[in-house]
């Protein structure tokens, strides 16, 4: 895929590189996005629609950058590319993220696909991680992105205590089978607001249309929050409908002194 290959980007008229402007890496003109995050993108699933609207760019700039990238992908050229000057990060394991925690990230229906994004823009939380992964550091991301240097950090510092929790969790083999406490769950099939998808928040039971944890709403609402506030301040993207209907079902399940999660 055109993503993966070191590109030569010098005969593309939709590409410049000038010193000084993101570190002189190749960037789209007019932009300070790098055609690599075009490719990235492209290669992940992204069609040239979404890639546009994702980066604010010209669709026909993005398909000029993406027939280039193809072209110079499968050309046999008699001498090898020369390497990139830039030492890249050890990319983390890839693990799925649960962005509803995330102050700076929202998922809006119908808005870039329904995927988690930075508030505010349609740049998706994914891409901020990958590139920093790819061993841009966060002025790099901010300026490529022309996002606020803060919004960036957050984003990055909520990813890696993700990442980090993953790590320090327990795996089974860690703990006596005789001593292993048994993990309750609720029964989310009779209620009409949650569904469960394979590979879409690790197949937990969710809001429908959103990736917000169905067991993390009573936490929420045991912890001194209306359903307004859960549904507007700590998560948005959902509705206050959503979440008492939510509240009704797993508060009668309380009551009924059926097993209840809070995870």
């Amino acid at each position: 895929m055109a993503g993966e290959v070191e590109i030569d980007w010098s005969d593309c008229d939709e590409v410049e590189q000038i010193p000084g402007k993101v570190s002189g890496v190749p960037i789209l003109k007019r932009t300070r996005v790098q055609p690599e995050a075009i490719t990235g993108n492209h290669a992940d699933g992204f069609t040239a629609v979404e890639i546009a609207e994702m980066f604010r760019l010209d669709l026909d700039q993005v398909k000029a950058v993406l027939d280039y990238a193809a072209r110079e992908s499968t050309e046999e050229r008699p001498k090898a590319r020369q390497q990139s000057s830039r030492t890249k990060a050890a990319a983390p394991a890839e693990m799925e993220i649960d962005w509803s925690g995330c102050v700076e990230v929202e998922q809006v229906p119908g808005k870039v696909s329904g995927v988690p994004i930075l508030r505010g823009t349609r740049v998706q939380a994914e891409a901020i991680v990958g590139n920093h992964a790819d061993g841009y550091s966060a002025v790099e991301v901010a300026a490529m992105f022309e996002l606020d240097l803060d919004q960036v950090k957050t984003v990055l510092d909520y990813a890696a205590r993700k990442a980090a929790e993953v790590q320090t969790l327990p795996t089974k083999a860690d703990v006596p089978a005789e001593t292993a406490p048994l993990e309750v769950q609720t029964d989310w099939s009779g209620c009409d607001e949650v569904e469960q998808m394979p590979g879409k928040v690790s197949g937990r039971p969710i809001l429908k249309g959103s990736r917000v944890i169905a067991d993390s709403i009573l936490p929420n609402f045991e912890g001194g929050y209306s359903a307004e506030e859960i549904a507007n301040d700590i998560y948005g993207g959902i509705t206050v409908e959503q979440v008492q209907k939510v509240l009704d079902y797993v508060l009668d399940k309380v009551a009924k002194g059926e097993p209840v999660s809070r995870a």
